[in-house]
């Protein structure tokens, strides 16, 4: 009890929260359970950032072209995962793949990597290559001779 400028004041400890008598044994809350990793699936692909890529290229006919890739992962949160290329008519896509795992913590930062695909082996004639990055797509020319 206190008596401060004609107020009566009665502090009641015992039915504030938090506050037990030291006699008797608290209980812990149970721990929490781990939570799950998601599982790397298709839906958790997406596009790499690539290096400048030449703008012009030669092969002989007849033989497989080796297109080399190089770029960047936006953080340790992608892995690498592959390189598609789909070949319509004169037109080469190329898309580098990259697992992104949306529970692992990782600081920004470019992790590089370097692949390289084949395509063909391709009749003669004149080719454009599209590469298909994160940051937009770059194009070359490929001279099939």
């Amino acid at each position: 009890m206190c008596f401060r400028n004609g107020i009566f004041f009665v502090i009641l400890l015992a039915g504030l929260p938090g506050c037990q008598s030291n006699n008797k044994p608290q209980s812990l809350p149970a721990p929490e359970k781990p939570k799950e990793r998601a599982v790397m699936k298709t839906d958790n692909l997406q596009k790499i950032y690539l290096d400048e890529m030449a703008a012009a290229l030669s092969s002989p006919a007849q033989q497989k072209t080796t297109l080399g890739i190089t770029g960047n992962l936006p953080s340790g949160a992608y892995k690498f995962d592959h390189t598609q290329v789909e070949i319509k008519d004169h037109v080469i896509e190329v898309t580098p793949w990259a697992q992104y795992d949306p529970n692992v913590m990782a600081i920004q930062m470019l992790i590089p990597f370097a692949d390289s695909v084949e395509v063909g082996p391709l009749p003669p004639g004149e080719y454009e290559i599209r590469f298909n990055a994160r940051s937009g797509v770059q194009t070359a020319k490929l001279e099939v001779k």
